[in-house]
């Protein structure tokens, strides 16, 4: 029963269990044991992206640059897809080059500064932080 799986999501997310994060989102976007909600996918994508899921990130470029929730955004596109690649996915560089010829470089630029500054401030780990 996926409306109780989203039941359980949203507990374990609101208890700060950060794949539940993810999860919620997930299933807003598709709309599986919830309604369908765009920003409520993007407000809990948010969440996981910010503790390093690549998952969370491309999810969040492909709904920018779908669409999905708004109007098509690509260099919002293009700066969540850095982060996902910044923190270690693979799949994040074929959806930039997809999406990086209809940008302009001042746009390109734009996005990839704050992907690095986001990915520095919040998900990087020191060599001193990995020893622990």
């Amino acid at each position: 029963d996926h409306a109780r799986a989203y039941g359980y999501f949203k507990r374990a997310a609101a208890l700060g269990h950060t794949t539940a994060w993810y999860n919620v989102g997930w299933m807003n976007r598709a709309g599986d044991g919830t309604a369908r909600n765009f920003e409520e996918a993007k407000k809990w994508f948010v969440r996981a992206a910010m503790t390093g899921s690549t998952e969370a990130s491309v999810n969040l470029g492909m709904m920018y640059a779908n669409g999905e929730g708004a109007g098509a955004d690509l260099e919002e596109a293009l700066y969540w897809f850095e982060l996902a690649r910044l923190s270690g996915s693979k799949e994040s560089r074929q959806h930039m080059e997809k999406i990086t010829p209809h940008l302009d470089a001042s746009a390109q630029s734009r996005a990839l500064r704050r992907a690095r500054s986001t990915y520095k401030r919040f998900l990087a780990v020191s060599p001193k932080e990995k020893e622990l």
